[in-house]
């Protein structure tokens, strides 16, 4: 094998395998080496593998992770991996997987003792080198390994400038274990090369537990690779308001020089947080970016929010369906306001997703959310009127009180143009699976996940069905966390739980119309189910199944005692008991988790 770069030789010659060997003895070792590549989150190998070759690290990041999948440990360029299988002649007793891109040697564990064989004092050296690793070992079972998080934000032109935005961000640090590393401060342009670079970055991932770097379209190669190549997420900076296209080169060398496994993620910018957000999809699409996130410079909270996700340690929030059980969230929310709870993503099903949207719409003031939300109910306000009947086609109400608020409130707005991180769940009968909207129109994003089906017609999207996400996954706080690979803290609100005692009925099988008819009279006497509530257990029993598994998911979970409210019909009279209700529920929940949460998030 011959080593393509200085920098590759010299991390071998520091390695603890290649440390201090003679000429003769490196270049045996690098004959019988192969190099690897290996992707992110690809298994370099698997607890219970044969241990038939040992690796060395020269660029990226691996993780040592334990039968139970803990990670037990972080492993760094320079360092062996999988030398005890080879020389206790056994199984894999860990996995290694790469955290990001990863190049490595390979060495050939039986032509590896061989050679050991012919030099005593290789052999001398790796079994010091095994008491080390056991020694290591012991260690890390008294301490767990901090994770550490690499982020590149790579800003999308040259021509801008945006000095403020960085200083903005370093202001909302307030720990002394991330570091954001611009060219700038480290290394005089006269002075760059990639090994200096590249011993810049190691030594920086050796002290802090996050490090963001900076890198321009301009910037030194040496520099744009290292970071490019060091980077677990990468994050491209626009700034809305004086970019008008995008980038095509920068899009390009994106493509050339990023893996596809590296995620690719948006820095949407505006220069005051009143500023209409609008075009949002394009720049998502052009850059094929997997998340955006919006931020107002003049606009602290957005900019901390920012900070929140780049650190994984955000705040989300889900909120169930429950029909017009959801002025019981409205209460919740009035909690979490009160108590500074930041809310950095949310989202939900059914009266939960236009839960979760009017509190984008109405930012944390509760007065405003109460009117907003008021609208909307007031729309459906009893439901079942002769006048909101429907020729019984495809639903027996028409839905156009409600159909005609949504659009009224929120307009043409799109789903990627909100504020906040956003997503409402459907399910399409078409395909038999859920529909998760992350962009669109919100109304009918809104519409469709609270389309009860034969109540409410369904929404048609791409000649497509799509009905309440309610009879599929009424709280779904396992999408979220797949969206924000089980990062962060979540809270869940659940307000499809009924504790009270199941009623027990007695009919006979055959309800002909005389019985009835004398049931009504009182001459008969039958317990019997009311239409409605067989038409809404029906359709969700499969859901609370589902429901009561993901509730365990939330690290706080808000689920008030709702049996006495009715889903599908509430009156006015009952809205501020159970405003109220939720209130007291959710104060409750916060105080009981107020140690997590005062250790998890940073306001």
């Amino acid at each position: 094998m011959s080593v393509d770069s200085i920098i590759e030789k010299a991390i071998l010659q520091e390695s603890d395998l290649f440390k201090d060997k003679n000429e003769k003895v490196f270049k045996s070792l690098l004959k019988i080496s192969s190099p690897i590549t290996l992707e992110k989150n690809a298994a370099l190998f698997n607890y219970g593998d044969t241990a038939d070759a040992l690796y060395i690290l020269v660029h990226g990041r691996l993780a040592s992770i334990s039968k139970n999948a803990e990670i037990s440990a972080i492993i760094k360029p320079g360092e062996l991996v999988g030398e005890i299988g080879v020389f206790a002649n056994s199984s894999h007793m860990l996995t290694i997987k790469a955290l990001r891109r990863s190049k490595l040697l390979k060495i050939d564990g039986p032509t590896f003792l061989k050679l050991c064989e012919t030099n005593p004092d290789l052999l001398k050296e790796v079994n010091q080198l095994l008491i080390n690793r056991l020694r290591s070992t012991l260690q890390l079972i008294e301490h767990k390994e901090v994770k550490r998080r690499c982020s590149c934000i790579i800003t999308s032109s040259s021509k801008i400038d945006y000095q403020h935005f960085f200083t903005a961000l370093n202001l909302s640090l307030d720990n002394s274990k991330t570091l954001i590393v611009a060219q700038s401060q480290f290394l005089k342009e006269e002075t760059n090369s990639k090994l200096k670079v590249e011993q810049l970055f190691n030594s920086l991932e050796d002290e802090y537990e996050n490090l963001i770097y900076i890198a321009h379209p301009t910037s030194d190669q040496y520099w744009w690779n290292a970071c490019i190549n060091n980077a677990d997420k990468l994050y491209i900076l626009v700034d809305t308001q004086k970019q008008k296209i995008y980038d095509p080169l920068l899009k390009k060398k994106l493509e050339y020089e990023t893996s596809d496994v590296v995620e690719r993620n948006l820095i949407l910018l505006r220069e005051h947080a009143r500023q209409n957000i609008k075009g949002s999809q394009r720049w998502i699409e052009n850059y094929a970016c997997k998340n955006h996130y919006h931020v107002a410079l003049d606009d602290t909270a957005s900019i901390k929010r920012f900070m929140r996700f780049l650190l994984d340690i955000q705040v989300s929030l889900t909120i169930s369906g429950g029909l017009f059980r959801g002025w019981a969230a409205i209460g919740m929310l009035k909690a979490l306001y009160e108590n500074d709870i930041p809310i950095d993503i949310i989202g939900g099903t059914s009266i939960g997703a236009v839960v979760a949207a009017a509190h984008i719409f109405c930012e944390n003031d509760y007065d405003n959310l109460y009117e907003f939300f008021n609208k909307i109910y007031t729309a459906e306000e009893r439901p079942f009127r002769f006048h909101r009947y429907t020729i019984p086609i495809t639903s027996f109400l028409s839905s156009a009180n409600g159909t005609l608020a949504l659009k009224k409130l929120f307009k043409s707005k799109t789903i990627e143009d909100l504020p906040l991180n956003f997503f409402c769940v459907g399910f399409n009968l078409t395909q038999a699976q859920p529909h998760i909207f992350r962009n669109g129109l919100l109304w009918l994003a809104l519409r469709a996940t609270s389309a009860l089906p034969v109540l409410i017609p369904p929404v048609e999207i791409n000649s497509e069905l799509i009905v309440d996400g309610a009879i599929n996954n009424n709280f779904p706080i396992d999408i979220m966390h797949t969206i924000l690979e089980n990062t962060g803290l979540y809270i869940g609100i659940d307000l499809g739980n009924c504790r009270g005692i199941p009623e027990k009925y007695h009919f006979p099988p055959i309800l002909k119309p005389l019985n009835l008819l004398l049931y009504k009279l009182g001459l008969k006497h039958y317990t019997l189910p009311k239409l409605n509530k067989v038409l809404h257990d029906s359709l969700f029993a499969n859901t609370t199944i589902a429901s009561r598994k993901n509730a365990k998911l939330a690290n706080v979970l808000i689920r008030p005692d709702l049996t006495e409210y009715n889903q599908l019909a509430l009156e006015r009279a009952k809205v501020r008991d159970l405003i109220e209700l939720g209130y007291a529920c959710a104060m409750e929940n916060l105080e009981k988790h107020s140690n997590l949460l005062d250790n998890n998030i940073v306001r």
